[in-house]
């Protein structure tokens, strides 16, 4: 077999044991939680120093969903558009299977009382959303770079964002290393399976991308519509909590099908010529994403307050999670295009 072949069969089997190992010690005492779980959280509580837990406060921002999102975006426009989609491809598919699984299982997270002041969760905890993710991400990028830096510090970052959400007690140490698991799990399909899917996709014509974009739609919202049902809730004008899987499935099938007619529309070339053209196309990228993230919700609050209907707000989040797709790939790839960055 070729490494890569082995390299995806190490990480299925590492995150299968680990996701093994995490239900398994949670499982054996529920529903009261284990005493491993229990202990380590108790432990970090306890000893709970404002310095450390300050520096692990700001790791844990490492891997949240905007992060990632103007990560991405930066790639896009300054190193290799089809290299970063896939990682964008990868990272949002995790996404939606943490998603899935925390409101499968529906487990809770430590108790408020313990968490790191200015901590703010909503979601269950099996598995760790941002231990996961991080994973997906930092894994797949060093998957495509190759480079020995890039792997230790991909494996740095995983562990400190994974251990951050023990120190901080917002997710017991089960759910980070299920997160891992699942992360690694992922990672392995994309190590086995990326060249074979790029080549594939690369072959077919521009129609045919645009029926495959709608096919990833239909495929990730079906499991988050049967999950759906049973986490129905209204109130606090949210109608119901897996609203974040929805805004991410929304951004990935407008990201795709924007992906498969930008080289018809734009084809947008991801190298500039000049130094000082890969500053103007981060700031413009970062303008663009800040404007139609920050700046859309401040203006649908002005609508949300003056509208009844409890549904508004989740409408309003998917309209600008939609919009973020071919904002991020076809419209500030125009701008740059048309003024000669």
């Amino acid at each position: 077999m070729k490494l890569k072949h082995w390299i995806s069969l190490f990480l299925l089997l590492l995150g299968s044991s680990l996701i093994v190992a995490a239900l398994t010690i949670v499982y054996s005492t529920y529903p009261v939680r284990n005493n491993i779980d229990q202990s380590i959280t108790n432990y970090f509580y306890s000893n709970r120093n404002d310095a450390i837990s300050l520096i692990f406060y700001i790791i844990t921002h490492l891997g949240e969903e905007l992060v990632y999102i103007g990560v991405i975006t930066i790639l896009y426009y300054t190193w290799d558009k089809s290299k970063a989609y896939k990682i964008m491809a990868v990272v949002l598919s995790s996404a939606v299977v943490n998603g899935i699984f925390k409101y499968s299982f529906k487990l809770e997270r430590p108790s408020q009382e313990f968490w790191y002041k200015g901590a703010e969760e909503t979601s269950p905890g099996l598995p760790s959303g941002h231990t996961q993710i991080a994973t997906s991400f930092w894994g797949s990028f060093a998957s495509i770079v190759k480079k020995w830096w890039v792997y230790v510090l991909s494996v740095l970052l995983v562990l400190l964002i994974g251990l951050s959400r023990i120190i901080l007690s917002v997710h017991w140490f089960t759910d980070v290393i299920m997160g891992l698991g699942l992360g690694l799990i992922i990672l392995a399909l994309f190590v086995e399976f990326e060249d074979t899917i790029t080549s594939y996709v690369n072959s077919l014509a521009t129609r045919y991308k645009i029926m495959l974009s709608f096919l990833v739609f239909i495929f990730l919202i079906i499991p988050v519509v049967i999950v759906l049902p049973s986490n129905l809730m209204v109130g606090d004008n949210q109608v119901f909590p897996l609203l974040d899987m929805l805004k991410l499935v929304t951004l990935f099938s407008t990201a795709t099908l924007s992906y498969a007619v930008e080289k018809d529309l734009i084809n947008f070339n991801s190298k500039p010529d000049k130094w000082w053209k890969y500053i103007i196309r981060i700031i413009i990228g970062v303008v663009m994403l800040f404007l139609f993230y920050f700046g859309l919700k401040e203006l649908f609050k002005l609508i949300i307050q003056s509208v009844t209907w409890t549904g508004i707000k989740p409408t309003l989040d998917l309209i600008r999670y939609g919009l973020l797709g071919p904002v991020l790939i076809l419209l500030s790839p125009w701008i740059m295009k048309k003024i000669g960055v």
